[in-house]
């Protein structure tokens, strides 16, 4: 390098890479401006989320825990409910034995069941334990609403009907008196609980067993007659407009029903006819004809021709549960079972014309002349049969057949053969539909807390008379 050359080039080029630098670092200083709010806010925004997801999980968590709690509440709850149902069945029964009794003296008796006079329910007992009997049957000091005397009635039909109220009235009595005996400390603690239970009894006894065809000979008259009977529950008014076939379609599925319960594996008709192979009408869906009992009541969902409308129709007269061909009609709420048997009778029995369920001033009539004579099954046949004339029938053959007898014990044998309740013209008597048990009941009992509802559904036979040997023969939790 020349000593005497001038030394500008090399400052110039030092003070040109210094600006670049310069104008380098103010470029970057402009574009990083804001990047700490931006973090801020990232930050912010990122514990938002989490606070918030937290908060939520925790009401998740809290919910869960709740809905827990509630739901064992109210299972206990239901679970005292059926304890408590199991305690008025087994007041019925003794109260039921002792009218029993009683009738030998004073004459048939009828007495509504403790479960109905009592409905079972926390509201009941807390009213009940609060002093207030209104829950038990009218109000302290409210008059009592003027008795209205049927003069139609007979002196000996108003004297049991005085005795029936009289014995109920003391019944509300005693289960009054007796709930007022518990300590008002101790009734306290009993009433110390969230949320509130109730139950409804009813009973199996009164309805149609689906199952008592399988033991019943395919085709035989015992196993028509069954199916003729579950075809007049099948030709009731509320279930007209639920066939297609007004004509056939409550026939083929009373056919259906035997045939899903039945032994065989052909289709069944009345008179022993047979049709084919039972298979053939399940060839649409993924299961077969059982040929056995029906496991609950919801499988008679599962027969060919049976639909939600008219299963939900029919349940409250089907059971599976009894094991008898008998009804007992004295207990039962529902008065269409006892126009059944009406009908049932007076079609097939071929003694007497058909009382349809169109004429309903004649089924009412024979309803309530029925039903006035229970529990005794022998005055109802009786009373029925007088009214549809066959006594008068009898009288006269049995008038014809003593005077053309002989002998004296001819007659007699005669007379006591015409006591009403038997008419030997019939093919079958009407008291042989009927049965005074009652000790088949399903409990329903209900739980509630907050919004947590919990049903226990129970069907218990009360048949022993120890109540821990009581038989459970179904039980289910929803």
């Amino acid at each position: 390098m020349n000593i005497l050359s001038p030394p500008w080039p090399k400052f110039l080029s030092m003070e040109l890479k210094l600006i670049f630098k310069i104008k380098k670092w103010f470029q970057r200083t402009a574009n990083d401006r804001g990047v700490a709010l931006m973090i801020v806010l990232s930050g912010l925004m990122v514990l938002t989320v989490a606070v918030v997801e937290f908060s939520y999980n925790s009401r998740i968590s809290y919910r869960i825990a709740v809905n827990s709690l509630e739901r064992l509440q109210a299972y206990y709850l239901a679970k005292s409910a059926i304890n408590f149902s199991k305690m008025l069945l087994r007041y019925n029964k003794e109260a039921q034995e002792t009218a029993k009794k009683a009738s030998s003296s004073i004459g048939s008796m009828n007495i509504e069941p403790i479960y109905r006079m009592m409905p079972l329910s926390s509201n009941l007992i807390r009213e009940t334990l609060g002093g207030n009997t209104s829950v038990l049957g009218g109000e302290e000091g409210e008059e009592k609403e003027e008795q209205t005397i049927d003069f139609s009635l007979t002196d000996e039909q108003k004297d049991k009907a005085a005795a029936e109220e009289e014995n109920e009235e003391e019944t509300k009595k005693g289960i009054t008196s007796g709930i007022s005996m518990m300590n008002e400390k101790e009734a306290e603690n009993f009433l110390d609980f969230e949320g509130d239970f109730s139950s409804v009894i009813t009973e199996e006894n009164s309805k149609f067993d689906l199952n008592r065809i399988f033991a019943l000979v395919p085709g035989s008259k015992s196993a028509d007659q069954r199916n003729q009977l579950l075809e007049s529950i099948l030709t009731l008014p509320q279930f007209k407009d639920l066939f297609e076939d007004q004509f056939n379609g409550p026939k083929q599925l009373v056919f259906a029903i035997g045939d899903w319960v039945d032994s065989n594996g052909m289709i069944n008709e009345y008179d022993a006819v047979q049709r084919g192979n039972e298979s053939s009408v399940y060839g649409k869906v993924d299961y077969p004809v059982k040929n056995a009992k029906f496991a609950t009541l919801a499988e008679l969902r599962l027969v060919a021709g049976m639909n939600d409308q008219i299963f939900k129709e029919l349940a409250p007269f089907a059971t599976i549960y009894t094991g008898s061909e008998k009804i007992n009609a004295c207990v039962s709420e529902n008065d269409d079972f006892v126009k059944v048997l009406i009908n049932y009778y007076t079609k097939y029995a071929g003694c007497a014309s058909e009382v349809k369920y169109e004429d309903e001033e004649k089924m009412e009539e024979l309803l309530n002349e029925i039903k006035s004579y229970c529990p005794t099954i022998e005055d109802m046949a009786k009373a029925l049969n007088s009214k549809l004339g066959l006594t008068d029938l009898e009288e006269e053959a049995s008038a014809t057949d003593s005077s053309s007898s002989e002998t004296t014990t001819t007659a007699s044998s005669t007379s006591s053969s015409t006591s009403g309740a038997t008419v030997p013209a019939c093919a079958f008597q009407f008291k042989d539909l009927l049965t005074e048990d009652n000790k088949i009941f399903t409990i329903e009992a209900v739980g509630t807390v907050g919004d947590t509802e919990t049903i226990i559904t129970m069907v218990l036979n009360t048949d022993s008379t120890d109540p821990t040997k009581w038989k459970t023969y179904y039980y289910h939790v929803d």
